[in-house]
């Protein structure tokens, strides 16, 4: 093989004028130099000159591969830019492998264009690659070189552009443009002969349509002669019928009329007797509410007493009570006065006793007093009493003494016996206190327990007086509840009576409409029926509206079914056509969600012909047992249906759920049962008016309450004066208690004095017999002189008698004067307990006064309560009276009016029966006359008795068209009897489908009357179209043996390429991979995508590393992605071997390890045979070329410069 001697440089790029590069005799050479130094123009140089394009050269165009430096130190000026290079060329020398020289240069001029020369002779670009192909050296597979970054791209590229390398590379590429027109006409050719074949088809169906229609002619005639028979039949039995019908509507008419007037009379009457009972009833209604006033009245007297009469009787209590507690103080008082009035009677009796004896004594002393002695008496007698005293006054003076102390003593004894007087007298009236407050505690006790039981007695009122207003309230809400129940039956009742009325009109409608109008199939409701009586409920809540929607074939049918409602003014209904309804049949899935869910489709049956209908109206709902599943269904299995329960409870698409309905769809009005609830009603309201009387006034309670509140407020301050009375006793028990011992101690203390006294007495008799023996002694001799038996009685005579008068006389005095004031002080007391007994005597008497008037009134209130309660018992026997007669009157009043209520209903549905009658025979009528039209524009000649065709004019009014109808009379004996009797509908059907099929066969015959001209016509075509369809299947073969050469040509070449490089690949690989880890090195592999056409398809390029397992190229590292895409270009290379290779730093990715393998690849593969031109920053790769080309840059002429050595004189050393 040839290989590349040197190149020639001029202007190209960073080379500034001529630059001459000579590789040798090496075989692997090595360009190297720093970065920026010129090393990829190099290899741009050697691809422009081998005719690669400007854009594969990083630019855009060819001039700007012209050298455009500046040289440091020259200007910047216009002349100098004048001076740039304008042209450019690189020069390859290239040895033949048989010695010979191609010089090949490719140069750039003026204009931007290309030259190619081949030893110094212009040749074309063809020519010029023509010659480089024939060195094996394929400009457009670029088989020659590797660019820098053409290995990354190789590793990661689609199937399809390895494809399309391997095309270049085998040259099949060739053959593509062959391959892709001969396919084109291919397809062109199958479809031209199949255009033929289908018009040669064409063609014989035409001929076998006018052999068929030239045949079908003759039975055309016969079938349009049974046609014309079967359409005046039609017509003859409609207008049969139309007779039939009129003559039986007139009929039914004229009965109507004559019923119409008889039910008027019997309304008449009714109403007559309606207007009567209404006026009894007024008039008693009247009386009623009179006594029902005089009641009220009464009720309202009775009150007013008994609520007068209350409080009257607890005044008659508490006074009664009151007498008895005075008589019970009065009683107590007098026993007091009459104790007082004896302590009084004694003392006075005492004070009387000491008067009488002080005038006694005064008597008695004025009675004894004598003349005084002589003075010489007087003078022996002092004389002798100095003497006396001389012996014998000692013993005077102790006699004295001891007269003192006796004298002491009494007066103590006195004091201590008034004071025991006193304390006895304080004890009395401690006594009379006690007894005083022991009658006011009674007393207390009595008010306290009066009021107390006032106040439970008018508690009891309170609470029976509310709890008869709770029971009263009780009966009341339970008779408002069972009334409200009574009118929500009775509304039911009337609302069930409505919608029976509105469905009678509904199906009454229906019946008018199926008679009238052929197709209206019937109610919806009519049509299909729930399987089993459970799912009637459920059933009937999907139906919803369309429960009585009316069902016809067509959409016409239904329009036309809308206008008559509208003209009679019959009311609204919904209309479902089978012809042109939505529906679909229910989703399977529906009949296996669950045992207890089922679609609402399979519970119910109808006419299969209803399919669709019934499919409409039930639509995906579902039916399930009960509420539970439904939930289960809708919300956990999420079945986003409409779901209704067996109960009619309703869960809606969105999620909406209503509650379960009353199936009252089959109730009718019964006219006892609302008599009944009537009767219930009236009795009712006449139970809650008596409630109303017997209601206890608001006034009543409030007043109870007030006097409870009163009672109770009385009580407290009771009890706080029973405390302060309680207190007051225990205070006048421990006075009791103290005076008491205070007398004990007087009457212990009195007792010693009177012992003492006693003592001093005798102890003065002693005294006294002493000094009377002494002055015996003395006195003696002037006792005897003066007549005195001893000196005593001198003494008492005219000394101490005196003496003694005054002291007796004191002594009466003062105990006069004691004893009155003792007798002031109590009758003073006696004065106050007579006083205070007058004062309870006359409050006791105001109190039995005004006792006798409270008894009084309160007898003349309860006589006139008793004579009200009389009067109200007789006025509630007349209520009740009136009140039966009033349900009767009542009763009677509602048997009339539901007999009105019947009778005009009766009246309406016979007027309505007339009306529709009557529209029935005008429209009858007006069908005869549409039907005569009809016949008349078909040009049917219908046998007629009276009148003529022609006398059917189109456009009369009609009123014309009626009397028209009248006038005309069909002839009715050819129809045969078959026709006469059975449904019209029936009949009408069966003779459409006759038309109907007759005329199908026809409109199917459809006979062309110049089919037997065209025969000929088309047998020619026929002939000429199959020669033409013969010529064209040759071509079409011819082109396709064509074809299969190209394609044979082009799967050769591509697959002998693909199974060099598929055999080769694998040991380049391992080549490239080895190592002393991994002796045998990588795995590599090619696999097609299609192996028929595989050019048309992808190739895929499989690389397992060593010592790894099998991954996509696009996971491998860039090394990985290197060394497989150099395995790739080397066994591409060698299939058809250019006979240089240059690598433009192929080992960038590469670490020293794959950089010495690549480098011992080239240098074992490098040879006579294969030139390797290497560009490489690498030391381990370049060392081990032959040669080295360096490449510097020189600044100052700011050009390119290149420097050559050859390795081969050097030793080779081993590369660590």
């Amino acid at each position: 093989m040839g290989r590349l001697v040197g190149l020639e440089l001029y202007n190209f790029k960073s080379y500034r004028g001529i630059s001459s590069i000579g590789f040798g005799s090496s075989f692997f050479t090595s360009i190297i130099g720093p970065n920026g130094s010129g090393k990829s123009n190099m290899m741009d140089a050697i691809s422009f000159v081998l005719g690669i394009k400007s854009s594969h050269l990083r630019s855009n165009n060819l001039k700007d591969l012209i050298y455009r430096g500046r040289v440091l130190g020259e200007s910047d000026d216009g002349e100098e830019k004048e001076n740039d290079p304008c042209t450019a060329y690189v020069m390859a020398i290239y040895e033949k492998s048989n010695g010979d020289i191609l010089k090949l240069k490719r140069s750039i001029n003026e204009t931007g264009t290309s030259e190619y020369r081949i030893n110094n002779k212009t040749v074309s670009a063809t020519q010029y690659a023509d010659v480089l192909r024939k060195e094996n050296i394929l400009i457009k597979a670029r088989n020659f070189l590797v660019f820098q970054g053409d290995v990354e791209k190789i590793a990661s590229q689609s199937p399809e552009e390895l494809t399309r390398l391997i095309e270049n590379i085998s040259g099949s590429i060739d053959h593509k443009k062959d391959y892709d027109v001969l396919m084109e006409e291919k397809e062109k050719a199958h479809d031209t002969t199949a255009l033929l074949n289908s018009r040669k088809k064409a063609l014989r169906e035409e001929f076998n349509q006018y052999k068929n229609q030239s045949m079908e002619i003759e039975q055309f005639d016969l079938k349009s002669k049974e046609l014309c028979d079967l359409i005046l039949t039609k017509y003859l039995t409609e207008l049969y019928h139309n007779n039939k019908e009129l003559e039986q509507s007139t009929g039914e008419l004229k009965s109507a009329t004559h019923e119409l007037k008889d039910l008027q009379k019997v309304l008449k009457d009714n109403e007559a007797a309606m207007k009567n009972v209404i006026k009894t009833r007024n008039k008693d209604d009247s009386d009623y509410h009179k006594i029902e006033k005089s009641i009220s009245k009464k009720a309202t007297l009775i009150k007013e007493k008994q609520l007068a009469l209350i409080p009257l009787k607890s005044e008659v209590l508490q006074l009664s009570k009151k007498i008895s507690d005075y008589k019970r103080r009065i009683e107590t008082l007098s026993d007091d006065h009459e104790r007082q009035n004896a302590v009084v009677e004694t003392i006075d009796k005492q004070l009387a006793t000491i008067q009488r004896a002080y005038d006694n004594y005064v008597r008695e002393f004025e009675a004894t007093t004598v003349e005084t002695l002589s003075t010489g008496a007087l003078e022996e007698y002092k004389r002798l009493r100095e003497a006396f005293l001389m012996k014998g006054g000692h013993i005077e003076s102790k006699l004295l003494d001891l007269e003192d102390s006796v004298n002491s003593l009494n007066l103590q004894i006195e004091n201590v016996s008034r004071q025991n007087e006193i304390v006895s007298t304080r004890i009395r009236e401690l006594e009379t206190e006690k007894a005083e407050i022991s009658s006011k505690i009674q007393e207390n006790v009595s008010q306290t327990n009066d009021a107390q039981t006032a106040t439970n007695k008018k508690k009891e009122e309170l609470y029976a007086v509310r709890s008869t207003q709770e029971k009263i309230l009780q009966e009341e809400f339970e008779l408002n509840t069972v009334l409200k129940d009574v009118l929500v039956q009775l509304n039911e009742l009337h609302a069930s009576q409505r919608e029976t009325a509105r469905e009678k009109r509904l199906r009454e409608n229906c019946s008018s409409l199926k008679r009238l109008f052929p197709g209206v199939r019937g109610l919806v409701c009519d049509l299909c029926k729930p399987t089993q009586k459970r799912y009637e409920l459920a059933v009937s809540t999907i139906l919803g509206k369309n429960f009585d929607a009316i069902v016809v074939d067509n959409l016409s049918v239904a329009n036309k079914c809308i206008n008559y409602l509208k003209e009679q003014r019959a009311g609204v209904a919904s209309f479902i056509p089978l012809d042109s309804v939505e529906s679909k049949p229910p989703q399977a899935y529906l009949r296996n969600i669950d045992e207890h869910v089922r679609p609402t489709f399979d519970v119910v049956t109808f006419d299969p012909e209803l399919e669709r209908a019934i499919q409409y109206v039930c639509g995906n709902s579902i039916v399930c047992d009960n509420m539970d599943v439904a939930k289960y269904v809708k919300w956990e299995k999420k079945v986003d249906v409409k779901v209704v329960t067996l109960e009619g409870s309703l869960i809606h698409k969105s999620g909406l759920m209503t509650g379960g309905l009353t199936p009252n769809g089959g109730r009718r009005w019964d006219k006892s049962e609302t008599q009944a609830l009537t009767t219930q009603k009236e009795e009712i309201k006449s139970k809650l008016e008596e409630l109303s009387r017997k209601k206890t006034s608001e006034l009543l309670e409030k007043k109870l309450m007030d006097e409870v509140e009163t009672l109770e407020a009385q009580i407290p301050p009771l009890q706080n004066a029973r405390l302060e009375l309680d207190r007051l006793m225990k205070d006048i028990d421990a006075e009791n208690k103290n005076q008491r011992s205070i007398q004990a101690q007087l009457e212990k203390e009195l007792q010693e004095l009177k012992e003492k006294l006693t003592e001093a007495m005798s102890k003065v008799d002693s005294t006294n017999k002493e000094l009377s023996s002494i002055q015996q002694e003395v006195y003696a001799t002037f006792c005897q002189k003066h007549n005195f038996a001893n000196i005593s009685e001198y003494e008492e005579t005219y000394g101490s008698k005196s003496r003694g008068h005054s002291k007796e006389k004191a002594r009466y005095i003062k105990q006069i004067q004691y004893l009155e004031n003792k007798l002031g002080f109590e009758k003073d007391r006696l004065d106050e307990y007579q006083s205070r007994l007058d004062r309870l005597n006359k409050d006791m008497s105001n109190l039995e006064k005004n006792y006798n008037k409270l008894v009084s009134r309160k007898e003349t209130i309860e006589n006139d309560l008793d004579t009200f309660e009389s009067e109200h018992e007789v006025l509630m026997e007349e209520l009740q009276r009136a009140s039966g007669q009033r349900r009767a009157q009542l009763m009677d009043y509602h048997q009339l009016e539901d007999g009105v209520s019947d009778v005009r209903l009766q009246v309406a549905e016979i007027n309505k029966k007339i009306a529709n009658y009557e529209d029935v025979i005008e429209k009858a009528k007006i069908e005869k006359m549409n039907i005569l039209k009809n016949c008349k524009l078909e040009n049917v000649q219908l046998p007629l008795s009276f009148g003529s065709m022609d006398d059917i004019p189109l456009d009369e009014s009609e009123d014309d068209e009626n009397m028209l109808a009248d006038e005309i009379e069909i002839d009715f004996t050819n129809l045969q009897s078959r026709f006469k009797s059975g449904a019209l509908e029936e009949l009408l059907s069966d003779l459409k489908k006759e038309i109907d099929q007759i005329t199908a066969e026809l409109s199917s015959m459809s006979p062309n009357m110049k089919a037997r001209e065209r025969l000929q016509d088309v047998q020619q075509r026929l002939a000429d179209l199959d020669a033409e369809f013969s010529d064209a299947k040759q071509e079409e073969k011819k082109i396709a043996a064509e074809f299969q050469t190209v394609k044979s040509k082009r799967y050769k070449q591509f697959m002998d390429t693909f199974n060099h490089i598929a055999a080769t690949i694998d040991g380049v690989y391992k080549d490239l991979t080895k190592s002393n880890v991994s002796p045998l090195g990588g795995s590599a592999y090619l696999t097609l995508e299609d192996e028929d056409e595989p050019y048309l398809h992808g190739v895929k390029y499989h690389a397992m590393p060593p010592m790894k397992r099998f991954r996509d190229m696009e996971l491998l590292s860039g090394g990985e992605k290197t060394i497989a895409a150099l395995a790739l270009l080397f066994t591409i290379h060698s299939h058809h071997p250019s006979p240089f290779f240059v690598l433009d730093e192929v080992d960038a990715a590469l670490d020293n390890a794959n950089v010495n393998k690549i480098a011992n690849y080239i240098a074992k593969n490098a040879g006579p045979n294969f030139q390797f031109i290497v560009i490489s920053l690498k030391n381990g790769l370049f060392e081990r070329s032959d040669a080295l080309v360096g490449i510097y840059r020189e600044q100052k002429l700011n050009t390119s410069k290149t420097l050559t050595l050859d390795l081969r004189t050097y030793p080779d050393q081993e590369v660590a």
